[in-house]
């Protein structure tokens, strides 16, 4: 504060300096102009007492008075003597009119200030609510994620014929992993438009997810009425083949995947990951032609993906335990998130006389765009012989687990299967 007030002070003065010295230095002027005109007019007088002189009109007594008379007045207006009433008072009113300045400037200045100005700006209190950049009492900090996303919940309860808005915030709930919330949202959508077939498939997808990415029951019930909405929606197709590989109907899903190829066959991403689940699927069912094309697009049945989030296992089984499984039992080697449901984010199918068997794990190997490895730090790496060939885990099942992995990382993964599903 006091330094504020030192530089206001400062800057009175250089405006004082600015304006006084010209007030003075015009007072002079005029007195140096006021003498000039003097002595122009004692010129011209002295020129009509010579013509007068020489005309004879004046005696030569008459002539040395009166030029005496010129010459001492000249004399005392250039010595500073006694001058007309207007030239008196000209150096004083320009001594007050500075000394007026000097006092009237600074005061008006800071009348201005306390009645136009802000006080409180000075402070850090005042700076904080200013620009919003300090102390609680900002109202410029932008709220989070979760407070837009609660104002919204808000707003919709009391506004709850908004269908553009509880989509909005089913989508915000997938995003933040609260698949529960979310397909509550959608519900609340499908009840205010009906039986749309992308609400449909997102209503499907967030129970899925919310049951640890099982479409059994409902979802799959979603999915089957979207199918019949549009049978060529490329959602619709992708969830309906995961729902029916998950309930052990390989046939159905590969005849899903393979009508959805031409349609994502421009999407290089979403096609790769097809072109995985179709040549796995085609794998278990032995089907041949299709396979070959497809094996090449992978690389030699290793599903393409992005390097930097792709994980390498290698699986060996335990020798206590090689005795007593089937060389033609599967064995599943997945990744699914650290905290999150148990859906597997990338999962590849072999059988126990492949063992021991190096796979890679990448976002082509993933069952939904939703859940895949990129979208995660982190993963828990599983590798689990099934009897039966399901891909949920049942109880006697062989399985080795690897608690955290980075995806990403350069090593590979070591499993070694020793242990069973309780």
């Amino acid at each position: 504060m006091i330094a504020f007030w030192i530089i206001a002070a400062a800057l009175v003065c250089v405006a004082l300096l600015l304006v006084v010295p010209v007030l003075f230095r015009r007072s002079e002027a005029d007195v140096a102009e006021r003498r000039e005109q003097n002595i122009d007019i004692a010129r011209e007088r002295l020129a009509a007492l010579e013509a007068k002189a020489a005309s004879g009109s004046l005696t030569g007594s008459e002539y040395k008075q009166r030029r005496a008379e010129i010459e001492e007045a000249l004399y005392n207006d250039l010595a500073g003597g006694p001058q007309s009433t207007g030239d008196k008072r000209a150096p004083s009113v320009s001594r007050w009119t500075a000394a007026a300045l000097i006092i009237a400037v600074p005061m008006l200045a800071g009348a201005l200030y306390f009645h136009l100005g802000s006080r409180d700006a000075l402070t850090v209190s005042g700076i904080a609510s200013a620009d919003g950049s300090l102390s609680g009492k900002s109202s410029a900090e932008p709220p989070s994620v979760q407070e837009m996303v609660g104002r919204l919940a808000a707003r919709l309860e009391q506004q709850p014929d908004d269908a553009e808005g509880w989509l909005m915030l089913g989508r915000s709930y997938m995003v933040m992993k609260r698949y529960r919330e979310a397909a509550d949202a959608f519900d609340r959508v499908h009840a205010l438009v009906g039986d749309n077939p992308g609400v449909l498939l997102l209503s499907a997808e967030a129970l899925a997810l919310s049951n640890g990415g099982r479409f059994a029951g409902r979802p799959d019930e979603l999915i089957k009425k979207a199918l019949a909405l549009s049978s060529n929606e490329p959602m619709a197709l992708w969830l309906a083949g995961m729902a029916a590989s998950q309930r052990g109907d390989d046939k159905t899903a590969l005849d899903y995947w393979r009508r959805l190829r031409p349609i994502v066959e421009k999407d290089s991403a979403a096609g790769s990951q097809l072109a995985a689940l179709i040549d796995q699927t085609e794998q278990r069912l032995g089907v041949a032609g299709e396979s070959d094309a497809t094996a090449q697009k992978t690389n030699g049945r290793q599903p393409s993906g992005d390097p930097d989030h792709a994980i390498s296992v290698k699986v060996q089984l335990a020798p206590q335990w090689a005795d007593q499984v089937a060389p033609t039992a599967t064995v599943f080697v997945y990744a699914r998130a650290v905290d999150g449901p148990p859906m597997p984010l990338a999962i590849v199918r072999k059988q126990v006389k492949d063992l021991p068997l190096e796979v890679t794990l990448t976002d082509a190997m993933a069952m939904t765009p939703a859940m895949k490895l990129s979208n995660f730090p982190d993963v828990q790496v599983i590798a689990r012989i099934s009897e039966s060939g399901q891909a949920m885990p049942r109880s006697g099942d062989l399985q080795g687990i690897v608690p955290s992995v980075a995806v990403g990382g350069t090593e590979p993964v070591q499993i070694v299967i020793d242990e069973k599903v309780p």
